[in-house]
C-alpha cells in the first residue's frame, strides 16, 4: 500500500495570504515608508499570544477530526479503497476464477481421456494386440480440450451495485478482524497486566503524536489499483477510467520523435519538414491529407475527398489520395492515423491501400504493428508482408485475434487469412487474405502417354498457392498423407498414381483394406490386395524383395541405393486407410517403410489419423514427405512438430467436401518434405483425376502393356505368380453364410471398426434392415431380454452352418464402467477363412 501524502483543506498551519487585500486609491496620500505606529502596540502583542495559543489547539483539533474522520473512518468503512482498486480487484478474481474453471475442466476431460485408454487396454490385453480409442469419442475429448486451450476469457465489468457490495464486504471483513485482535489483545493483557499497562502507555504517547501530526501535516491513505491480470478490452478500460474519475486520454499528435515505422530503404520523415502531426511531408505535385481522411474514412472516401478539395493527384499514380509520395514512390509502411477504424479488404484497390487495410485490422485485434507493406494482388487476394514489434508473428494465427481478422476484413472462415512466419528475420511473417478460391485456376490434367515418363521425372500435380505448379518427382520417396473423410485423400492418392502408372520403371500395387484404393485406373495397377491375407501377402512378399535387393544391387554396381530401369522396375504401393490394417499388417508396413526406401521399394499411404495409436507406432514423423488435408491439430503436430500450428501449417482450418458438388478445400493439403518444393506453410492443390479419366488412362496403359518386376522376384527366390493370383483371388466369391455376411457388413460401417469390433446391437441393427418381421418379434420386451434374445437367435444361425463365432464383452469408450457384448474382427476373419 502506497503512501499518498495530500494537504488537508482545514490545516491550522502554515496559512497562506489572505483572498483580499485592501485596495489602493489614487485618492489616499501615500504613507511615510519609515512611518512607525507606536499607538496599541501592547495589545497588538497581546492579540498576536492569544492567537498562536488559539492555532494550536485548533492543530490538535485538526488532528483529531482528521484522524477520525479520514483515516480511522475511512479505514472502518473501507472508503480509502477507491471504485477503480475496488473494479479492478473484481476483474481479476473473475479472471483466476476463469482460469481455474479452465484448468479443472481440463483435468477431468484428461482423466476421461485416461480411463478411456485403461478400459481399451484391459479390454484387449487377452490378444495382446495395440487397439486405437474409438475416433468419435477421443476426437471430440481432443476437440473439448484444444478449445477450452483457445477459450478466450471474456470480462464482466462489475456494476457501481457490485462495488458498493465490495466495499461493504472488505468492511465487515476489517471489523471482524478487529474485533478477533481485540479479544485476543484483552486475553493477553488479563494474563499479563504489566506488560499490557506497558504496551497502553506507548500506545497512548504513539497516538498523541500522531493526532498532533496530522493536524499539522494532515495527509491520507491511498491505495494503488493493481495491475489487471489480463488484456483489457475498451469496456473494461473506460469502467476503469470512469471509477478513477478520469476522463479518455485525447490522441495526441504524433510529433518529433513519435518514430513512424517507414517502409524498408526509405528514409525516415524529418520534424523540420513543416509537418507536426508527424505525416510523411508531400512531395511536389501531391496533394495534402485531406479531413475526412484524418477522419479514419477508409481509402476510396479519402480519395473521393481529395478529388473534391480539387488538388492534384499523388505522384506515383497509384497511391491512394492523401497519402504522401517520397521520392516518387507510395508510403506503402506508414503507419494509419491512430484510432483510423478497419474496413473490408474488398475496398482496398491498391497495394498501399491493402497495406493500411491490414494494419487498421491488425491494430484493433491489439497486435504490436511494426511494419506492413510489399503488397502484392493475385487472382485470389492479398500477400503483405507484415512485421511486428513486440511478441511474435505467431499470435496473428492464434484462434482468438485470427477470428477476429476474419470479422474485420470481412473474409470466408477458415481460410480467409492465412499466416507463414519468416525464420530469419523471427518477427516478420507473410500474411494472405485470401477473398476467392485460389485455385480456380488449376487446368485440366495433363496427358500421360503410357510408358512415356521416369518415375525419376519431375510430374506437374496441380498448383501452388502463388499460383507456381506444384511439381516434384516421386523417385526415392516415402510419403504418408492424413486427411478426414471427404477431404480428398483418396483423390490425392489417385493422382500419384496417375502419375506411376504412366512410368516405364515402376510397378504399382493398390492396397487397401475397406475401400477400393485407387482401383479406377484398373488394367493400369499390377495388382490390388483387398483382404487381410492378401495385404499381409504383398507386404511380407516386397519386405523380402527389399532385403533381396540390397544384395542385388551390388552385382548391378548400382551404388548405395536401387536404380530403377525398364528392365530393373521401382514398386510403388499405395496403402489407403492404415489404420484399418490388422496389427500384423501394420507391422509389416512400417518394417517396410524403414527399409525400402533404398531398394525403390517406396510407399504411399493414407490415413484419417496421423498419431500414434492409429497408425501402429509414432512413425509418421520419420516418413520423408506429409501431406496434410483436413484434419485435427494433434494430427498436424504428430506428423510436424508441436510448433506446426504456430508455424502456420493450420490444416486443422481446412473444410472437407460435404456433397459431390461443395467439395470446400477438397484436395488441398500443407506439405512438407516435397523434393524440390520448399518447407513452408502455404496451400497447395492436386489436380483432380476423375473416374472416367483414370478409367480411360487405365485401359490404355494396360493396353500397352506394365513393366514388370517378375526378373527380379526369380533372382529373389519370389513367387511373383503365386503373389498376382491369390491379389487376383475375390474373397467375396466364397460362399458366406447370410449371418456371418452381415455381420461382416456391420463391422466394416461400424465406427467401432477400428477398434477391431462390432457391438451386436449394430448387427442386429443391419439384420433388421435385411428382414423386419424376423428382427422385431422381441420388441415387446425390456431392452436386457430383448438383447438377450436376439443373441440366442443370432449364435443359433451361426450354429447351423457350424460357425463357431462367439461373443465378448469389452468396456464402453464412451463409458468404460459399462460393459458392451461385441464381435471381433479377428474371431470373424478367422471364421471365414475357416468355411469349407
Amino acid at each position: 500500500m502506497a503512501v499518498d501524502l495530500i494537504k488537508h483543506p482545514d490545516s491550522g498551519g502554515d496559512a497562506g495570504p489572505p483572498e483580499t487585500a485592501p485596495e489602493s486609491t489614487s485618492d489616499a496620500p501615500a504613507e511615510p515608508a519609515d512611518t512607525v505606529v507606536e499607538d496599541g502596540a501592547d495589545e497588538d502583542a497581546t492579540e498576536d499570544l492569544d492567537e498562536e495559543t488559539a492555532s494550536g489547539l485548533q492543530v490538535w483539533r485538526d488532528g483529531f477530526t482528521h484522524v477520525a474522520h479520514h483515516q480511522i473512518g475511512c479505514w472502518w468503512n473501507a472508503e480509502d479503497l477507491s471504485d477503480e482498486r475496488l473494479m479492478a480487484l473484481l476483474l481479476n478474481k473473475q479472471h483466476t476464477q476463469f482460469n481455474e474453471r479452465i484448468k479443472n475442466r481440463k483435468e477431468a476431460v484428461n482423466e476421461q481421456l485416461k480411463a478411456a485408454r485403461a478400459a481399451e487396454q484391459q479390454a484387449h490385453q487377452a490378444q495382446q494386440a495395440s487397439q486405437a480409442q474409438t475416433w468419435r469419442n477421443v476426437d471430440r475429448l481432443y476437440k473439448t480440450l484444444e478449445d477450452l486451450e483457445n477459450e478466450e476469457f471474456v470480462p464482466n465489468v462489475p456494476s457501481p451495485h457490485r462495488v458498493a457490495s465490495a466495499r461493504r464486504e472488505h468492511a465487515r471483513s476489517r471489523r471482524t478482524s478487529l474485533a478477533v485482535t481485540a479479544g485476543i489483545a484483552g486475553v493477553l493483557a488479563w494474563q499479563e497486566p504489566a506488560a499490557a499497562a506497558g504496551v497502553s502507555v506507548f500506545v497512548t504517547l504513539a497516538g498523541t503524536a500522531w493526532v498532533w501530526a496530522m493536524g499539522r501535516w494532515p495527509w491520507t491513505w491511498t491505495s494503488r489499483t493493481p495491475a489487471l491480470s489480463f488484456e483489457p478490452t475498451d469496456e473494461v478500460t473506460e469502467a476503469l477510467e470512469a471509477a478513477a474519475g478520469l476522463e479518455a486520454d485525447e490522441e495526441e499528435p504524433a510529433g518529433e520523435g513519435s518514430g513512424l515505422p517507414v517502409a524498408r530503404g526509405w528514409a525516415p520523415a524529418s520534424p523540420d519538414d513543416g509537418d507536426s502531426g508527424g505525416e510523411p511531408p508531400a512531395a511536389p505535385g501531391s496533394a495534402a491529407v485531406p479531413a475526412a481522411a484524418e477522419g479514419g474514412l477508409v481509402p476510396a472516401e479519402a480519395a473521393a475527398a481529395a478529388a473534391d478539395s480539387e488538388t492534384a493527384p499523388a505522384e506515383g499514380g497509384d497511391a491512394p489520395a492523401g497519402l504522401a509520395v517520397l521520392g516518387g514512390r507510395p508510403p506503402e509502411g506508414i503507419a494509419p492515423p491512430a484510432g483510423a477504424a478497419p474496413y473490408p479488404i474488398a475496398q482496398a484497390t491498391t497495394p498501399q491501400e491493402a497495406a493500411d487495410c491490414l494494419w487498421r485490422a491488425l491494430r484493433a485485434e491489439s497486435v504490436d504493428v511494426g511494419w506492413v507493406g510489399d503488397g502484392e494482388r493475385f487472382p485470389w487476394g492479398w500477400q503483405l508482408t507484415v512485421r511486428v514489434k513486440s511478441g511474435s508473428p505467431d499470435d496473428i494465427s492464434a484462434n482468438g485475434t485470427h477470428k477476429g481478422l476474419i470479422t474485420r476484413l470481412r473474409l470466408p472462415r477458415g481460410s480467409g487469412v492465412q499466416v507463414e512466419p519468416w525464420e530469419d528475420p523471427g518477427d516478420t511473417c507473410t500474411v494472405r487474405l485470401v477473398q476467392r478460391n485460389p485455385f480456380a485456376t488449376m487446368g485440366e490434367l495433363p496427358y500421360r502417354p503410357p510408358l512415356s515418363r521416369s518415375i525419376n521425372d519431375v510430374a506437374d500435380f496441380g498448383l501452388v498457392m502463388d499460383t507456381s505448379p506444384l511439381a516434384f518427382s516421386l523417385a526415392g520417396l516415402m510419403l504418408l498423407m492424413v486427411a478426414d473423410s471427404g477431404a480428398g485423400k483418396s483423390g490425392v492418392m489417385l493422382s500419384l498414381g496417375e502419375v506411376t502408372t504412366a512410368c516405364y520403371d515402376a510397378v504399382t500395387f493398390n492396397i487397401d483394406p475397406y475401400g477400393s484404393g485407387i482401383a479406377d485406373l484398373g488394367g493400369a495397377i499390377t495388382a490390388s490386395a483387398h483382404s487381410d491375407e492378401q495385404i499381409i501377402a504383398v507386404l511380407r512378399f516386397f519386405l523380402n524383395l527389399a532385403k533381396a535387393r540390397a544384395r542385388m544391387r551390388h552385382k548391378y554396381r548400382m551404388g548405395n541405393t536401387w536404380k530403377p530401369s525398364r528392365e530393373h522396375p521401382a514398386v510403388c504401393l499405395f496403402v489407403d486407410e492404415w489404420p484399418k490394417l490388422s496389427d500384423e499388417a501394420k507391422e509389416l508396413l512400417i518394417e517396410l517403410l524403414l527399409v525400402g526406401r533404398k531398394e525403390a521399394v517406396w510407399v504411399f499411404g493414407g490415413s484419417q489419423f496421423g498419431t500414434a495409436d492409429y497408425l501402429g507406432a509414432p512413425i509418421g514423423p520419420k516418413v520423408a514427405a506429409r501431406l496434410l488435408g483436413s484434419c485435427r491439430g494433434d494430427d498436424v503436430t504428430a506428423l510436424l512438430g508441436a510448433g506446426a500450428l504456430a508455424e502456420g501449417y493450420r490444416a486443422d482450418r481446412l473444410t472437407p467436401a460435404v456433397s459431390p458438388t461443395d467439395l470446400r478445400d477438397a484436395g488441398v493439403i500443407y506439405a512438407k518434405g516435397l523434393p524440390g518444393m520448399p518447407d513452408r506453410p502455404v496451400r497447395y492443390k492436386f489436380r483432380e483425376v476423375t473416374v472416367d479419366q483414370a478409367a480411360q488412362l487405365g485401359e490404355e496403359r494396360a493396353a500397352a502393356g506394365l513393366p514388370s518386376i517378375a526378373a527380379d522376384c526369380a533372382e529373389a527366390g519370389l513367387d511373383l505368380d503365386a503373389l498376382l493370383a491369390l491379389c487376383n483371388s475375390d474373397p467375396d466369391e466364397r460362399p458366406i453364410p447370410s449371418v456371418l455376411a452381415s455381420i461382416q457388413y456391420a463391422m466394416e460401417a461400424s465406427d467401432s471398426a477400428h477398434l477391431g469390433y462390432v457391438p451386436v446391437d449394430e448387427v442386429v441393427a443391419r439384420l433388421r434392415e435385411e428382414d423386419e418381421q424376423a428382427w422385431s418379434r422381441w420388441d415387446h420386451m425390456d431392452a436386457t431380454a430383448r438383447r438377450r434374445e436376439q443373441g440366442k437367435e443370432i449364435a443359433r444361425r451361426l450354429k447351423e452352418h457350424g460357425i463357431a463365432l462367439t461373443t465378448e464383452r469389452v468396456g464402453d469408450v464412451s463409458d468404460p464402467q459399462r460393459k458392451i457384448t461385441v464381435y471381433k474382427r479377428d474371431a470373424v476373419e478367422r471364421a471365414i477363412k475357416e468355411l469349407p
